[in-house]
């Protein structure tokens, strides 16, 4: 039962992290180049570990279920509080219309045929359903997902290899650095996950520690890999939903695969992250579970059904500003949870002060960057 409660967990992270992130990164990595890019993926990778080491300390200083936003409030205050759920649920936002939008790409790439606003908003509602069953089905359907997901992308590598060609992997482009940013971020975050994963792992919560690096580190290694071999196949021709362009410069195979993987690995994080912030509002703000849901789905369900924004901006808004906060006021919590806290953690994480302010500044920088990029300032 250790292993399943340990895989269970981070099946949830993994679930979490992987999402539509996974399908936007080879685009941005190709506007750098993959040399830049996998630095970017590993870096990036190892501070979003460190974050997440952070917050499931945070998560067993404290007795109760809370969600971030609770953490939040208890360790920093009712500006805390606030920063979080504005930045959770804005983030969230986000992300949700990104995978509304996206699915309804990929059905459509699917069939061949059909409109992909309808497709993407039957989803929508699909998914809308299955979060008001609760914790268990969302264990269930993390672990077969993510399990389907890994074996699709070790299928898809296997199936391009054929198509790479070495001199779209080494291309360098300096001045696309910054700007790639907030789609690594959004591919990263996945500290609402780690709640979930102490609710999993029920009375063995001393295995949250390897669950969080375990479901980190395996989406490092499925991206690394993933936007390798795309970039290597379909180079500077790379599009913002990768496996759009990975099948027309390889084969229809691959486009069936391709689009079945990003399928699931946004239908994973849907449930995830819809989930994280449905259960904020309910035992952070008492709401009852349908007007809950009702506040988790309501804006970004219309936002998806009018179209009203694109793919990677999408990813990119909602990576610099939910990460930006969320990373921020993680460090703050940690610092003030090492000092007073409810209980003893089963696992303490080392903070260093200098490198914790680094830290904020990258996130802050990169959150700047993105907002005047939007606003057309830069």
């Amino acid at each position: 039962m250790t292993k399943s409660h340990l895989f269970g967990a981070a099946a949830t992270i993994v679930g979490t992290v992987v999402g539509a992130g996974i399908l936007g990164i080879p685009y941005v990595i190709s506007q750098t180049g993959v040399t830049i890019g996998m630095i970017q993926l590993l870096v990036i990778g190892l501070i979003f570990i460190l974050l997440n080491l952070y917050m499931g300390e945070i998560v067993l200083r404290t007795k109760g279920n809370h969600q971030l936003t609770g953490y939040a409030e208890k360790y920093i205050g009712k500006k805390g509080k606030i920063l979080m759920t504005l930045s959770m649920v804005l983030g969230t936002w986000i992300a949700l219309v990104a995978y509304g939008v996206g699915t309804g790409q990929v059905i459509a790439g699917i069939l061949g045929w059909g409109n992909p606003i309808t497709y993407g908003v039957i989803l929508f509602l699909v998914l809308s359903t299955i979060l008001s069953f609760g914790i268990n089905i969302l264990e269930n359907m993390e672990k077969l997902l993510v399990t389907v997901m890994v074996v699709i992308v070790v299928v898809i590598i296997l199936q391009t290899i054929p198509f790479l060609r070495m001199d779209n992997l080494t291309t360098i482009n300096y001045t696309h650095t910054i700007s790639s940013f907030g789609v690594i971020f959004f591919a990263y975050l996945g500290s609402v996950s780690i709640v979930e994963a102490k609710e999993i792992l029920g009375k063995k919560r001393h295995l949250l520690r390897r669950a969080i690096i375990l479901g980190m580190t395996i989406p490092m290694i499925i991206y690394a890999l993933f936007a390798f071999f795309v970039v290597g196949v379909t180079g500077a021709n790379t599009t913002e939903v990768a496996t759009i362009g990975l099948g027309l410069m390889s084969s229809k195979y691959i486009i069936l695969i391709g689009n079945i993987l990003a399928l699931f690995t946004m239908s994973t994080s849907f449930l995830a992250l819809g989930f994280a912030v449905k259960e904020m509002f309910q035992f952070d703000y008492k709401l009852k579970k349908n007007k809950a849901l009702f506040c988790t789905l309501a804006v970004p369900f219309i936002i998806v059904t009018l179209n009203l924004t694109g793919f990677i901006n999408a990813l990119s808004i909602a990576g610099a500003l939910e990460g930006g906060i969320i990373s921020t006021l993680i460090i703050f919590m940690i610092l003030k949870a090492k000092k007073k806290s409810d209980r003893k953690p089963e696992f303490t994480t080392p903070i260093n002060k200098p490198a914790a302010v680094l830290i904020v500044l990258f996130f802050a920088a990169v959150m700047v960057y993105q907002v005047a990029k939007t606003f057309g300032l830069v």
